[in-house]
């Protein structure tokens, strides 16, 4: 007979698993969110060149009054964009904040107009990792085409993120069958809703299950959001 003790742990270890899953969601999601600011990224970036001469205003320059002007151009515009959006769930504070903290935009794209920048890129991770409040992680994976990669920084930011790992040495291997889960479902598409729900209920159903000779329970997210098919 279980004890008062152990449906708890199996409760709260069945909660772990589905805030577990529903964060993989929400990372999934904020990466698309990432990628259109990337796209817009772009774009802005074009536009700032010296109408006589061609030149950037951006890349390459050290500092210049017109490029603080152009930075603090852009950066209205991405962070005007990304207000607009809906479902992010996984920056480090909400819109509110991030409209209303003018002491601190001020700040950063101060400090930002002092650094030298060559890509769009480059520019890009610094707003919306430490102005808008992504983690770098996430940056590096929306920047990434390659979903070898894109997968290996989703497991080490979801082992970190639920201090599943103490240290990076030899994360890979440690993470190996997860990296490959993740870069399978990446390369199929298959982070749909059906796929969330499905995890979602094999939690209910694993930890609602007595452990006996046939089951035992598996605390480990990570491993069991890999363990069944």
């Amino acid at each position: 007979m279980e004890t008062d003790y152990i449906k708890d742990t199996l409760a709260n270890a069945k909660l772990d698993q589905v805030s577990f899953v529903l964060a993989l969601r929400d990372v999934v999601g904020g990466i698309n969110v990432l990628r259109s600011l990337l796209d817009v990224s772009k774009e802005r970036w074009s536009r700032f060149t010296n109408a006589e001469n061609g030149d950037h205003l951006i890349k390459g320059v050290a500092v210049s009054t017109v490029k603080s002007d152009a930075i603090q151009t852009y950066v209205s515009y991405i962070i005007k964009t990304y207000m607009q959006s809906r479902g992010v769930r996984i920056t480090a504070w909400t819109k509110n904040t991030i409209a209303s903290d003018n002491f601190t935009n001020k700040a950063i794209v101060g400090i930002t107009s002092g650094h030298t920048f060559e890509t769009h890129e480059e520019l890009f991770k610094v707003i919306a990792t430490r102005l808008i409040g992504f983690d770098d992680a996430l940056v590096d994976m929306a920047v990434s085409t390659d979903n070898g990669e894109i997968a290996k920084l989703l497991a080490i930011y979801l082992a970190s993120r639920f201090d599943l790992i103490d240290t990076l040495e030899g994360v890979e291997d440690k993470l190996a069958k997860q990296i490959g889960f993740f870069h399978a479902l990446l390369d199929t598409q298959g982070f749909t809703p059906e796929f969330f729900n499905h995890k979602i209920q094999q939690a209910q159903n694993h930890f609602d299950t007595p452990a006996d000779d046939d089951h035992f329970h598996i605390f480990d997210q990570m491993r069991l959001l890999t363990y069944y098919p």
